[in-house]
């Protein structure tokens, strides 16, 4: 009784935030290992949710926060393969990430997809899996084979550190940007 008491005017005593990706829910064509390793981390999470609940321990909660393609460094620091430059539609802001993370800090859910962006695919996922795998897919060919300048491979930081792509801003939006004038220029 006095542990509801408490547990009541406290709320949530343990607050485990784990970072996933929209592509835990929706698989991205190119991106297999990333997308593997995502729903591994969503899996992980959901697990453990059932885990508490079955335990009675109230007073944790775990949270998977579900980002959409987000401008950060993480395309520098990604073994690249595929012959073009990375490329993804509309990326978000870290910013808008950050915001996401404090806010289920805040307001625990066991998942919170960021933006309307990643909610959307997070719901279109749950209705019509089949479909927006293949749109997904088509626009990832279109934009990282079809239309993407070309890069030689790198395997980024797979085998050690690199010392390019030490801030929070990524400045693949900006690249974006400049090839696609470039290439309306032709």
């Amino acid at each position: 009784m006095q542990r509801s008491v408490l547990l009541l005017l406290v709320g949530v005593v343990l607050q485990l935030t784990n970072i996933g990706s929209v592509e835990s829910e929706v698989p991205i064509a190119y991106q297999a290992s990333y997308a593997a390793s995502k729903a591994a981390v969503l899996s992980l999470g959901r697990a453990l949710n059932e885990e508490i609940r079955l335990s009675g321990a109230d007073a944790i909660a775990v949270t998977t926060v579900m980002p959409w393609a987000t401008d950060t460094p993480f395309f520098t620091h990604a073994a690249n393969y595929s012959g073009g430059t990375p490329r993804l539609a509309m990326m978000d802001d870290p910013q808008k990430v950050v915001d996401a993370i404090v806010w289920a800090s805040l307001h625990p859910r066991e998942e919170v997809a960021v933006g309307w962006k990643g909610k959307s695919g997070y719901v279109a996922h749950r209705l019509f899996p089949d479909m927006t795998e293949r749109l997904s897919g088509t626009a990832s060919h279109k934009l990282q084979i079809e239309i993407a300048p070309p890069a030689l491979s790198t395997s980024g930081a797979l085998h050690k550190p690199m010392q390019e792509g030490r801030t929070v801003e990524g400045g693949v939006r900006q690249r974006m940007e400049q090839e696609d004038a470039e290439r309306k220029k032709r």
